[in-house]
């Protein structure tokens, strides 16, 4: 039997006017999960507008920086997604929740400036598999609506990837997408889509989950290295999967 706590949590931009408690299911199931448990594909929407992405990042890669699991270290285990140059602008690309869930953080995103409204890093725990949590990086929200404590459907527009930075004068290269299986495991989120949904990629030039992924023992025979976050060297493997 799964056992509930509350987990207070607090959004900067929020500090003066509200402390959510979200209740987040941790059951104890999750805690004894055997290290080749069955990974759940039940993500039936895209988080983007896929049309207008050039390249993605691949799982494990050493694009970016490490952000590793309990597991694994010095890889990034997320995918950063390239749009193409001509839509790489603010309120251009359409970020949609992935699952129906709810938010459970709200927080600045780093790298530039962040206001009330932009460049956040948003977290979204599934209401079907409630372990996971699909965690989306450099976000305008499409409105002060979006919070913790909200609930969210599945391809429901929540804003748009923060893509110009006026502090820096800088034009980001990507936007990201991360999850977290028991907010301790790291997956792919290309392990956690549908066929059907996977489809739309295989339209795009793809022809297995796998073009978007290093193994865990391919990364192992040809390791990144790092100092603290950042990676050091140049990545042995292809970091990129480009979509035609």
């Amino acid at each position: 039997m799964s056992v509930c706590m509350k987990r207070k949590i607090l959004s900067a931009s929020w500090v003066l006017t509200a402390v959510f408690s979200v209740m987040v299911c941790i059951g104890c199931d999750y805690d004894n999960l055997p290290e080749n448990d069955k990974i759940y594909r039940f993500v039936t929407k895209d988080f983007t507008q896929l049309e207008k992405i050039d390249r993605i990042s691949k799982f494990r890669s050493g694009e970016g920086h490490d952000y590793s699991d309990s597991s694994e270290t010095c890889r990034s285990m997320k995918h950063y997604y390239d749009p193409k140059s001509e839509y790489k602008t603010n309120n251009e690309i359409e970020i949609y929740s992935p699952v129906d869930g709810i938010i459970t953080e709200l927080a600045d995103s780093g790298h530039g400036a962040s206001g009330e409204l932009i460049n956040k890093r948003i977290h979204i725990q599934s209401s079907e598999y409630q372990a996971y949590v699909f965690v989306l990086f450099h976000i305008d929200l499409l409105s002060s609506n979006v919070t913790p404590g909200k609930k969210v459907s599945a391809g429901e527009h929540i804003g748009y990837a923060r893509m110009y930075y006026p502090d820096l004068d800088e034009t980001a290269a990507n936007f990201d997408i991360a999850v977290q299986i028991d907010y301790r495991k790291k997956v792919s989120f290309f392990d956690v889509m549908t066929d059907e949904l996977f489809e739309s990629y295989i339209a795009r030039g793809a022809t297995s989950r796998d073009d978007f992924i290093i193994s865990k023992e391919e990364r192992d025979a040809a390791p990144m290295t790092c100092d603290g976050e950042w990676f050091t060297g140049s990545d042995p493997l292809e970091s990129y999967f480009d979509l035609n």
